[in-house]
């Protein structure tokens, strides 16, 4: 299901941050489903114009501080092509880039990986963070833990989990999910993110792949912003650094993920001390 965008209009006032998070989760689950393999939900969010409304709402209630930029000209790709079939167009797509010959690779390691050793580095430590948080890959989802769309799910998860704690005022539990999201954002996605957008912007054929490498490079560079973290626009310099899955705090059994891009949603338990990111 396309993540749906609540807005405060005509609502009791939220918690401090809760928007912000709110919109930033949504934004994450968005790009983790246009960047898994084509399904119908996607497909019915761009053929009934919905995909770019949504997106420009959440985008719109973001502050400008956050964003840097309030020029969205990329959504007008996001709608639907005349005179083909969207499906077709997006499945036959998403073949030749990510699955016959690897125009684009999806997966961290490919970027940031000069040895198999490294390689492997990066599965264990992403799949440490996961297990921290209590998430796994659900059964049958045929995809690496350091998949494109699967880290962009686990953010929507933090974000999602911010939200949540604000919400009840769990101040503790605000901390730990703020402390995540700035070491699995420094640890990974600011390492490879903008990189693959900007390798996906310039292999694609489809206009559509051309407005979420859009989006992606403006949230990327958003995020490290708002976390202070380095933003890697070109082939890393560096393999990952040591593992620091277990510095996150989180004490949570473990829950399966349902689906690729369908997350869990509970709030955290108690956690150490924890901070960063700008509120």
């Amino acid at each position: 299901m396309i993540a749906q965008i609540e807005t405060s209009r005509g609502q009791a006032p939220r918690p401090q941050g809760f928007g912000k998070a709110r919109y930033r989760a949504a934004l994450y689950a968005v790009l983790a489903q246009a960047l898994s393999a084509p399904r119908r939900a996607i497909c019915d969010a761009v053929e009934q114009g919905i995909l770019p409304v949504l997106i420009e709402d959440a985008l719109g209630y973001l502050p400008a501080k956050y964003l840097g930029t309030r020029t969205f000209s990329f959504l007008e790709k996001l709608n639907p092509p005349s005179g083909v079939m969207f499906s077709d167009a997006l499945m036959a797509e998403y073949t030749r880039l990510f699955a016959l010959n690897l125009h684009c690779p999806q997966y961290e390691a490919d970027y940031v990986s000069r040895s198999s050793f490294n390689w492997s580095h990066v599965i264990s430590s992403v799949t440490g963070m996961y297990s921290n948080f209590g998430v796994q890959l659900a059964t049958g989802v045929g995809e690496r833990p350091d998949h494109i769309a699967v880290e962009l799910d686990f953010m929507n998860l933090l974000a999602a989990k911010e939200a949540h704690a604000r919400e009840l005022n769990q101040a503790a539990n605000v901390k730990v999910c703020r402390r995540a999201q700035k070491l699995f954002i420094a640890s990974h996605l600011s390492r490879w993110g903008a990189i693959f957008a900007c390798k996906l912007r310039e292999e694609t054929r489809l206009d559509f792949y051309l407005g979420v490498a859009a989006l992606m490079e403006v949230f990327m560079s958003a995020e490290a912003r708002y976390w202070g973290a380095e933003l890697r626009t070109s082939s890393c310099e560096a393999d990952p650094p040591a593992d620091q899955a277990s510095a996150c705090g989180c004490q949570e059994g473990s829950q399966p993920v349902g689906s690729l891009t369908q997350i869990t949603q509970q709030p955290q338990t108690s956690v150490q001390h924890a901070s960063g990111g700008k509120e």
